[in-house]
């Protein structure tokens, strides 16, 4: 009698999905394809929307990547300058990083899918409140109403970041 196998690949482009023959999936898996789920829908509404609001933490990060070369020596300023630009690519890139986070988590990266997370749809839940009340500030309300598919999609990633730490 032939044994079933072990599990069962589904093979769509570069990601293989993998489920158990018998639909048995645990507990804590199951958190970790919820939470890569919610980030595809945050990350697809954040690309979608084609509105970004980083003006914090894309200013600190500028604010650090210029200062350095003044406050620290030059062999350690190069790199810390070169680690806070590919930082601040990745806040600028905002929904394609949740997107990428969301591949991590379901590649069962939880670490590195939560910081993709943090750095492109917000870190927490008092994030989004200090981003959205910047964006009252500078833009006004109207600005925030017009452009809710992008908050949808920030409070959803901020879900899928809390989500994966349950995981």
């Amino acid at each position: 009698m032939a044994r079933p196998p072990d599990s069962i690949h589904e093979d769509c482009g570069f990601l293989t999905f993998v489920f158990p023959p018998g639909g048995d999936v645990s507990l804590r898996r199951a958190t970790e394809l919820g939470s890569m789920a919610l980030a595809f829908i945050g990350g697809g509404l954040i690309v979608t929307s084609g509105f970004t609001v980083h003006g914090f933490l894309l200013s600190l990060l500028s604010l650090v990547s210029g200062g350095l070369p003044t406050i620290v020596p030059a062999e350690i300023a190069i790199p810390l300058s070169i680690t806070a630009s590919v930082l601040s690519v990745l806040v600028a890139l905002g929904g394609i990083t949740v997107l990428l986070g969301g591949i991590a988590l379901y590649r069962r990266h939880i670490f590195v899918g939560r910081f993709l997370i943090a750095l492109g749809g917000g870190a927490s839940f008092l994030g989004f409140l200090v981003t959205i009340g910047y964006a009252v500030v500078t833009e006004g309300v109207t600005s925030v109403e017009a452009h809710s598919q992008y908050w949808i999609g920030i409070v959803v990633a901020v879900l899928a970041r809390w989500l994966a730490g349950k995981a």
